[in-house]
């Protein structure tokens, strides 16, 4: 009650009460009907349990002013009761806001159970990605490991397509076999492995004679099975899938991303000349190629888990001083934005693994290309 409003209350009741001065049936105040009204309301009653205290003193201003009408001071009757209609709505008002404030509580309560059962759920759908990719990987082992039975000797021509065939299938070991040694140096299988890779080379380097397509297909096999053993070794305390590492850099463009049994590829193509890596028969990165590896070493940065295989291919005759030199660019340059550089492989290839017809004039330069593979996390 403002102040002004106070002392018009108690001039007027000074009035009243001198004029009913002694008499002992005066009517009672007003205030006392509202006093009755404010008490017996739903909302009182619950801020009795609500808010104890502030009911308390609704109370006792109650009482008051019962006492002072009693001694015939309506002046004082009236302000206690003022006073105790105050009380009882702050004493609401607390209440309501104890309650509100419950409700808020219980409500943040379950939205953080709710956020745990979403992150849970999250980690449990990650953990069946991994369990599935294992499986599909397990397949393409076994699939690898049932090579034909010993072909023999065969005419020129066909002998030719299997030197082919072998050319591709020691490209594609030595990749495997790296990215697992990257990953799990110890992983098991890897030193058996590495002993065929190592046989199939010697018997591979001259590339004359009956083409050892046998032992090539047992290599792949053998670095296949030793990089699912190490990939199982690299994601034993989790980390992300290769679908979800795939998504990432699919989001990003301009990479042609995709997956094979080496991990996420991204490629950078020498072909259109203006989006190249390299300078025209270089190994001096363009600002483009810098750009590009740089955002790649970021992402290899930030998942941890997985190796990063770098892969040198040519067009036409290969340049191994070139292609090397161009591996080590790329693997400076990587490291530099953040990638392990411990974690980082080159691998020439030269024109083993062409990604287009070597005989078609019109495409087989977009052969020469790097390829920055993502080894690791799961297939």
């Amino acid at each position: 009650m403002s102040a002004f409003r106070r002392a018009v209350v108690v001039s007027s009741l000074a009035v009243v009460g001198a004029f009913v001065a002694g008499c002992p049936h005066a009517a009672r105040p007003i205030v006392f009907g509202r006093i009755d009204t404010e008490r017996g309301a739903p909302l009182v009653a619950e801020a009795q349990t609500e808010s104890p205290a502030l009911w308390t003193k609704a109370e006792s201003m109650r009482s008051k002013a019962e006492s002072a009408y009693a001694a015939g001071d309506l002046a004082s009757a009236e302000l206690y009761g003022e006073h105790a209609i105050a009380a009882y709505e702050h004493a609401v008002a607390t209440a309501r806001l104890r309650k509100a404030k419950a409700r808020r509580d219980a409500e943040s309560e379950r939205l953080t159970r709710a956020k745990e059962h979403a992150e849970a759920d999250e980690a449990q759908l990650a953990e069946i990605d991994r369990e599935a990719d294992k499986l599909e990987a397990e397949i393409a082992v076994r699939r690898e490991a049932l090579s034909p039975a010993p072909s023999g000797t065969t005419d020129a021509a066909r002998e030719a397509a299997r030197w082919m065939a072998v050319h591709v299938n020691l490209a594609t070991a030595d990749a495997l076999c790296t990215g697992a040694e990257l990953l799990a140096s110890q992983a098991k299988g890897l030193a058996d492995a590495k002993k065929v890779l190592d046989e199939l080379r010697t018997k591979s380097a001259n590339g004359k004679g009956e083409a050892p397509i046998d032992l090539s297909m047992r290599a792949r096999a053998m670095c296949l099975r030793a990089l699912t053993n190490a990939r199982d070794v690299a994601v034993s305390g989790g980390g992300p899938s290769g679908d979800a590492l795939l998504a990432e850099i699919s989001g990003m463009g301009g990479y042609a991303p995709l997956r094979d049994e080496r991990g996420v590829v991204a490629t950078l193509s020498m072909v259109p000349s203006a989006d190249a890596p390299f300078e025209s028969g270089t190994a001096k990165l363009t600002k483009k190629g810098k750009d590009a590896i740089d955002a790649l070493g970021r992402v290899a940065k930030s998942h941890p888990t997985f190796a990063v295989l770098v892969v040198v291919h040519a067009a036409g005759t290969p340049n191994a001083k070139r292609d090397e030199d161009r591996g080590a660019a790329v693997k400076t340059e990587l490291a530099a934005a953040g990638a392990d550089a411990t974690k980082i492989a080159v691998q020439v290839a030269g024109a083993q693994l062409p990604a287009y017809d070597p005989n078609d004039a019109k495409q087989k330069s977009k052969n020469e290309r790097v390829e920055i593979v993502f080894v690791g996390g799961s297939k």
